[in-house]
């Protein structure tokens, strides 16, 4: 996770770019449903904090019908993908000052009726930080 601007005035856009590779000699199956690489964001998959107080999720929360294998991608190997979401327009960014940005989407438990055979993803993300002016 990465974002090429570190200071940002009240009510601009906070682009934050996420990236995900596939690293093995294998297509890999991924289900992006409850994380950043949904075409809209329609979950909290974010920390944002402020003073140590975590900021609420303003966007959307999709209600769905079990995950069906016409939802998930299959990433090639060494395939990446890329996201940049404005983070500003799902969480509260209202005060000035230091906000700390974590993604903290989870995987989500899917049914052995789909038939595919998903393998665990890690996410090695570091904090990013940015200054609201």
């Amino acid at each position: 996770m990465s974002t090429e601007v570190a200071d940002v005035t009240l009510g601009e856009a906070i682009p934050v770019k996420l990236s995900m590779i596939n690293t093995g000699n294998a297509p890999a199956p991924f289900l992006p449903i409850n994380t950043a690489f949904e075409v809209a964001l329609s979950a909290n998959v974010f920390s944002v904090t402020y003073n140590g107080q975590r900021q609420p999720y303003l966007g959307i929360v999709a209600r769905r019908l079990p995950p069906t294998s016409d939802d998930v991608l299959m990433i090639g190997p060494s395939e990446k993908l890329e996201k940049i979401v404005d983070i500003a327009q799902y969480y509260r960014f209202q005060y000035k000052g230091e906000y700390t940005i974590q993604y903290t989407a989870e995987q989500l438990t899917v049914d052995d009726a789909i038939d595919v055979e998903f393998t665990p993803i890690v996410i090695e993300d570091d904090p990013i930080e940015i200054t609201v002016r």
